[in-house]
């Protein structure tokens, strides 16, 4: 999972996780900025991720992205236009490249506040950004050397962080997975 920063947030109802949080296409559950035309946000992870794709979906009504720019950690840039004001997908792809974050910049927003209803990072060949790993995998060893292991294996520990967040996510109740028994 991305962490999220923007040049600005409208109000709590239109913050930066709206642009993450898979509503497509409606105002409610979209990030919006505070008075900007080229407002900007930005997705970082931990690590690197291998890159090929950033599908952009602007906010339908008359506060449009309209064209902007792609930036990574790489340095490279990549202009995008023709974003369509009716909410439905640009998709950009592009070659792979591992970066750690990724920027995109409205350019030529028109409209008081300017934002976007959702945007997708893809990892190369549609792989998941991370492994997912189920809530029992690493209770094999005692609480105490957990912490060990994820000092000999960050990287494991990351994802397996990433899966349970995933899994708070994706349960409309927000349970965090704690035992193979359902909770009420």
């Amino acid at each position: 999972n991305a962490r999220l920063s923007v040049s600005s947030e409208l109000d709590e109802s239109a913050g930066a996780g709206m642009a993450v949080d898979g509503v497509i296409g409606r105002r409610e559950g979209a990030w919006r900025s505070k008075g900007e035309t080229n407002p900007w946000i930005k997705l970082s992870w931990l690590g690197s991720r291998n890159l090929n794709r950033v599908d952009l979906f602007d906010l339908p009504g008359n506060e449009d992205v309209n064209r902007g720019k792609l930036t990574f950690s790489d340095g490279s840039e990549i202009e995008v236009s023709g974003i369509p004001a009716d909410g439905q997908a640009k998709v950009v792809t592009f070659r792979q490249k591992n970066v750690k974050w990724v920027t995109f910049t409205a350019t030529g927003g028109s409209g008081s506040n300017v934002g976007l209803s959702e945007i997708k990072v893809r990892d190369a060949d549609g792989e998941p950004a991370f492994r997912m790993f189920n809530s029992d995998s690493l209770w094999w060893s005692m609480w105490s050397l957990n912490v060990l292991w994820g000092m000999a294996y960050p990287e494991i520990l990351e994802e397996w962080v990433h899966s349970s967040l995933q899994f708070y996510e994706d349960d409309p109740k927000h349970r965090i997975p704690r035992s193979r028994f359902p909770s009420s």
